[in-house]
């Protein structure tokens, strides 16, 4: 099955009154899609994401938390497989009310269960070409969804991130943007070591996060009277007639 990116979205820029939550609407989510995301947020007082969730009342799972201990902002990774119920708004509840917050997330069809996740906190990661990145994953399986966020911790504006080689730009803030975010995606042909990589012409402080996700089987076609295979199991299948 092909992995398509349906939709996508990022909420303001995180700055005004704080809260406990940050929320994203999208239009409803198709039944069977599956959902990739980060969120960023003040960390001062040991702030920490408690939950993710939507207003069909699916809980996501949290992936990794990077943290800039220095300038207090951390991002965490999240995901839902295979939503059922057209939710449209999801919503990331923080442990103490914060300002500067901010959420994204992908709807994609075509993937499955996950294939590894990781992070990381660059102090200095440079202007240069995909200077700003993860870290490494290896997935186990070829023809993976390669999904990474990342976002700028120190406040410095001017510019835009440019997806890594190899992947496609899903979100991105505006060059005025204090918390500056940041969301691609590629499907790697071939499993192999890969980090999720970006490029900022502004240097600054930045956490990255990457997850793989493992693409859905094509479903399985039956014909009357041929032969249909589950895995190592081949049967001979029947026409019923009426």
């Amino acid at each position: 099955m092909a992995i398509l990116h349906v939709q996508g979205g990022i909420s303001a820029d995180g700055t005004g009154t704080a809260t406990t939550t940050v929320a994203l609407t999208l239009s409803g989510i198709g039944v069977g899609n599956s959902v990739c995301g980060a969120v960023s947020y003040d960390s001062s007082g040991g702030a920490t994401i408690t939950s993710v969730k939507d207003n069909k009342g699916n809980t996501y799972t949290l992936g990794d938390t990077v943290n800039d201990a220095g300038n207090n902002q951390a991002l965490t990774s999240f995901y839902l497989i295979g939503a059922t119920n057209g939710p449209s708004t999801i919503t990331a509840t923080i442990s103490v009310a914060v300002t500067f917050r901010r959420i994204l997330a992908d709807e994609f069809s075509g993937i499955t269960v996950n294939d590894g996740h990781t992070g990381q906190f660059q102090a200095a990661p440079g202007t240069g070409t995909n200077a700003i990145s993860s870290g490494s994953i290896t997935p186990t399986a070829s023809g993976d969804l390669i999904y990474g966020a990342t976002v700028n911790t120190n406040g410095a504006t001017g510019a835009n991130f440019t997806a890594g080689t190899g992947y496609t730009l899903q979100q991105s803030g505006a060059t005025t943007d204090l918390l500056n975010m940041a969301s691609e995606s590629q499907v790697q042909s071939v499993a192999a070591a890969i980090s999720a990589t970006f490029t900022r012409a502004v240097a600054g402080t930045v956490c990255t996060t990457v997850m793989a996700f493992k693409v859905a089987p094509a479903p399985t076609s039956v014909t009357p009277g041929g032969w249909q295979s589950f895995g190592n199991i081949v049967r001979k299948t029947t026409a019923i007639g009426y």
